[in-house]
C-alpha cells in the first residue's frame, strides 16, 4: 500500500493533467505479451499491424522492464493538456544519473541492448529512443489521438466538478475503488507489498487519467508535484439509452465492427467470432469497408480488416452496453 499524505494547501494544489506520452508508453507496455489485458490489450491488438519498425528501440526498452515504465521516460511537466513534441523534449533534459539509477532499478544485468547502450552512454543514448517513440506515436496513436483527449478532457471536467461541488477530499476518495481517503488527510493506494509513506508537503497532488491503466501509479519528481496515474473510466451508455449504432449499422454489422474494433482479423476469423459462415461475413465487411469504417489489406495470402480511425470513433461514441 502507498500513503500519500496530504495538508490543505496540498488538496489545494490538486490539479489535473493530460499526457499524450503517458498514454503511448502505458499502452505500449501491451507489447509484452503478459501485459496485454483489459484497454492496453484491446488497443494493441488493434494496432499492432500498424507499428513501425522505427519504434523498436522504445519497445525492447518497454518489453524488457518487468517494473513497467521507467520515470525517465515521464516528461517533467505541470501543462493541463501537453503536447508531444514538448513531452519528448522535456525526456532528452533528463541527466546520466537519473537514467542510470531508474536502469538500475527497472532491469537486470541481462537487459536488452538499449538498455546497455543507455547505461553506458546515459543522455547522448536517448535520441533513438525519442524518434521512436516519435514514429510510434505518428502511426499509431494520433489518427485516434482526436478521440482519446476527448474522452480524457470529459472525465476531467467531471472530477473538477465534483471537486467544486464537494471538494478535492471527496473527489479523490470517489476516484477509483483502489483509492480511499481518511480523514487523516491520508490518501491510500491499494497495492501489493510493504506499506510506503510519503508526505507530500505542500507540493500538491497532480491527477493522471490513463485510458491503458489498470491500476494506479504514484510517481514523486523531486521539487513537482506528485503525480497520481489512474485509469480513466470509458465512457458508458446509460442503461436507457439506445445503442446509436443499432439504428446506424443494424445489429449484425454493429457486432461485425465490435469484432474487428479487438483486433485485425481476416474474414474467417471474424465469421468464427460471430458464429456465422465466411460467405455469410463478406457482404459485412464490404458494407463497413464502404463506409470507411474498416480498411483491408492483402498480407501474403491472407486479407486482414483493421479499424479505421472513423470507426474507432463511432465506437468511442457508442459504447458497447
Amino acid at each position: 500500500m502507498i500513503e500519500l499524505v496530504l495538508d490543505v494547501s496540498d488538496l489545494a494544489r490538486t490539479s489535473f493533467s493530460i499526457s499524450p506520452l503517458e498514454q503511448l508508453l502505458i499502452g505500449s507496455l501491451a507489447v509484452s505479451a503478459h501485459r496485454r489485458t483489459g484497454p492496453r490489450g484491446r488497443w494493441w491488438r488493434r494496432i499492432r499491424t500498424r507499428v513501425p519498425h522505427r519504434a523498436a528501440p522504445l519497445l525492447d526498452l518497454l518489453a524488457a522492464s518487468p517494473r513497467g515504465v521507467p520515470d525517465f521516460l515521464l516528461a517533467d511537466s505541470t501543462a493541463y493538456l501537453r503536447g508531444f513534441a514538448d513531452e519528448l523534449d522535456s525526456v532528452l533534459t533528463a541527466d546520466d544519473d537519473r537514467i542510470r539509477t531508474e536502469l538500475d532499478h527497472c532491469y537486470d544485468r541481462t537487459a536488452p541492448p538499449v538498455v546497455q547502450r543507455l547505461r553506458e552512454d546515459g543522455a547522448r543514448a536517448l535520441r533513438p529512443v525519442v524518434n521512436a517513440a516519435a514514429a510510434l506515436y505518428r502511426e499509431c496513436l494520433a489518427p485516434e489521438w482526436r478521440d482519446l483527449h476527448r474522452t480524457l478532457d470529459a472525465e476531467v471536467r467531471c472530477h473538477a466538478q465534483a471537486v467544486a461541488t464537494d471538494g478535492p477530499a471527496a473527489m479523490l476518495d470517489r476516484l477509483h475503488p483502489r483509492l480511499g481517503w481518511h480523514d487523516t488527510g491520508t490518501l491510500t493506494v491499494d497495492r501489493p507489498g510493504p506499506t510506503v509513506r510519503h508526505r507530500l508537503a505542500g507540493r500538491g497532488l497532480q491527477l493522471h487519467p490513463n485510458l491503458f491503466l489498470d491500476k494506479c501509479a504514484v510517481l514523486h519528481p523531486p521539487g513537482r508535484p506528485a503525480a497520481l496515474l489512474h485509469p480513466a473510466a470509458r465512457p458508458a451508455r446509460p442503461a436507457d439509452a439506445p445503442d446509436g449504432l443499432l439504428a446506424l449499422l443494424g445489429p449484425a454489422r454493429t457486432r461485425a465492427l465490435r469484432a474487428i474494433a479487438q483486433g485485425p482479423c481476416t474474414t474467417t476469423e471474424l465469421a468464427a467470432a460471430l458464429g456465422i459462415a465466411p460467405p455469410s461475413a463478406s457482404p459485412h465487411t464490404n458494407a463497413l469497408r464502404a463506409a470507411a469504417l474498416i480498411t483491408t489489406a492483402r498480407q501474403g495470402r491472407r486479407v486482414q480488416h483493421t479499424l479505421t480511425p472513423l470507426g474507432h470513433a463511432l465506437l468511442t461514441a457508442n459504447p458497447a452496453s
